[in-house]
């Protein structure tokens, strides 16, 4: 692993593989394809994909009902993951090493 790969890794873990798994799922063949078809950094997936699936808000919901759903991205509790680009790097990288796993 590169040493962005660690630090990615790294911060994957501490905040749980299986929640981020989850959330690109719906597009794990698609990734599939795009690493077999040598696309690394998986640039051939949409960027407003990753960045709705690392966004930060709840819409449609009000807080209050996101608190009653206990509906939380898996970051929203990490420090230093505020930056939308660090978040999507983080679960492009769980996209890469973890998601055949499940």
């Amino acid at each position: 692993m590169t040493e962005h790969e660690q630090k990615y890794d790294k911060i994957a873990k501490e905040i749980g593989i299986r929640p981020l798994v989850r959330l690109i799922e719906e597009k794990k063949e698609q990734i599939k394809t795009a690493l077999e078809q040598g696309d690394p950094s998986l640039n051939t997936i949409p960027l407003r994909w990753w960045d709705s699936k690392c966004a930060v808000t709840f819409e449609p919901f009000s807080f209050e009902e996101v608190q009653k759903i206990h509906f939380f991205p898996p970051w929203s509790n990490y420090k230093g993951l505020q930056s939308l680009a660090m978040r999507v790097c983080v679960l492009k990288h769980v996209a890469k090493f973890y998601l055949e796993e499940d």
